[in-house]
Order: C-alpha cells, then structure tokens, then sequence
C-alpha cells in the first residue's frame, strides 16, 4: 500500500474503469467505496490513469492541496478497505461488511455463471454474518436466484424482506416482489406492489424497468381474465 498523505478534512477517490481494470474489477470496487457513505470520502470512476498492468487504479486526491498519488492494484473491497485506512485515515471498515460484501461478489459470479445452488448458498452465508449495511443487496439478489430456481414463494419472502430494510430508491426489492407474485400469478398484488414502489420513488415511473414491468403485469391481467 502507498504510504499515506498528510491528514485532509476530505479526499476525493477516482477508481480506473477503462478496458483493463474494468475486467479486474474496479466497478465493484467504486461502488464498495460509495456504498460506505464515509463523510469525508468522495468515491467517483475515471478513464484510464495509466499502468493498467497494476490496476485497478485508484487515484487519491486530498482537498487540502496536499500533492495526491495513484494506488495501484485495488482490485478487491478489502484492498478498498485497506486504501480508506492507510492513505486516507479512515476508520477500519467492519469485517463482517467486508466478508459479506466479498461473499457477496462470489455470489453474482456463481449467479452469472449458472451455478445458482451455490450463488444462494454464498449469499445465505454473507447474511449469517449480519453485516451492519448491505443486507438489501443480499436478499434480492438471492430472491433473484430462488425465482429461477423455481422457489418463487422462497423469492417472494426474500423480496419481502429486502423490500423492508433496503433505501427508498432501491428498487431492484419491488421487481424482486413483483417478478414473484407474476410467478404465483397474484397479478392485482403485484400490480399494486409496483405502484407502492412509484409512490415511494416517483423517478422510478421514468424508468424502462417500471414501464417494462408495468406492461408485463397488464399483459398477465388480460390473459387471465381479471378484470
């Protein structure tokens, strides 16, 4: 790890997600960062920033002045954790956050790549840690793989609970519940579980995923015969 700036009221991150350093997985890295919501640390993306043989690259700049510097190989959230602590004086990060967030990562992976026994299996285990944010993230995305696994009331619980800790603007928990009931054919329940989640996000009326949905959960109404 680089040697550490002098102390600074505030830090500006700027994480590489050029070509190179986006396959060794600096968009995880930038939202790892953001998601800790540190209040003297601002975490944005970047183009390259050179030697994408040592990425990611993270580039650390104080709002004192103080000259910054490129930390290079931050490739993991514990090398982000580890970055916040030694460069920028952060407080240690929780180690059960960053298990979960890793066991977390190697869930997608599983997911992504069709291994959906062992994607729910990983997730199940982050949330066994109780890490102290985050655990929206984990139960829809284990909801997502319950659904195509075929447990849709499992995915429907899961929906359910993300739905209740997760922030107004998390949205993915309402399509979790939505995708669910369409599953177990509660066409009415999900058609007001979207709208639920209009009220308590207006901006997501304006996204193609709601009008998407939307159109989904009408098309299900009319050829059931519900009216």
């Amino acid at each position: 790890m680089a040697p550490a700036v002098a102390y600074s009221t505030a830090f500006q991150l700027r994480v590489c997600t050029g070509k190179v350093c986006k396959r060794q997985g600096s968009p995880q890295v930038a939202k790892f960062g953001q998601d800790l919501q540190l209040p003297l640390v601002e975490v944005q993306t970047c183009g390259c920033l050179g030697e994408c043989g040592a990425g990611p690259n993270v580039a650390v700049i104080p709002l004192d002045g103080t000259c910054p510097l490129v930390v290079r190989h931050v490739g993991t959230p514990r090398r982000m954790a580890e970055l916040l602590r030694d460069v920028c004086a952060q407080q240690e990060v929780d180690e059960a956050l960053l298990q979960a967030t890793e066991l977390r990562l190697a869930g997608n992976a599983a997911a992504r790549g069709g291994q959906l026994a062992r994607a729910e299996r990983l997730y199940t285990q982050a949330l066994e840690l109780r890490p102290p944010a985050g655990r929206h993230l984990l139960l829809s995305n284990r909801s997502g793989v319950k659904l195509e696994m075929g447990d849709a009331e499992g995915a429907l619980a899961d929906a359910n609970a993300a739905a209740q800790c997760a922030p107004a603007s998390f949205t993915t928990a309402a399509i979790r519940q939505v995708e669910a009931l369409v599953q177990l054919q509660h066409y009415r329940a999900a058609m007001e579980c979207l709208l639920a989640a209009r009220e308590r996000h207006p901006a997501f009326a304006q996204t193609d995923n709601y009008q998407r949905t939307v159109a989904d959960i009408q098309q299900a109404l009319e050829e059931s015969g519900a009216t």
